[in-house]
């Protein structure tokens, strides 16, 4: 994630989310790495933070802001 790579971010995301190499889930900091993956650009990253927020995954539950990543 570092030096702006918004894919780099999205990926250290994902890990995170599914606690790939440790085996902890960590829905917080996937948040934090989805979060800097959009603000970047990188639409996958827009996409997973919209389904965590739609869901209440990791940050609190809103439909409308859920739809704010994806515009």
């Amino acid at each position: 994630c570092r030096g702006g790579d918004g894919k780099g971010c999205h990926s250290v995301a994902t890990y995170h989310e599914i606690g790939y190499g440790t085996g902890m889930v960590d829905l917080g900091q996937a948040v934090d790495f989805y979060t800097k993956a959009c603000e970047i650009g990188e639409a996958r990253g827009c996409t997973a933070l919209s389904r965590l927020t739609e869901k209440g995954e990791g940050v609190p539950k809103d439909a409308a802001r859920a739809l704010m990543f994806l515009q």
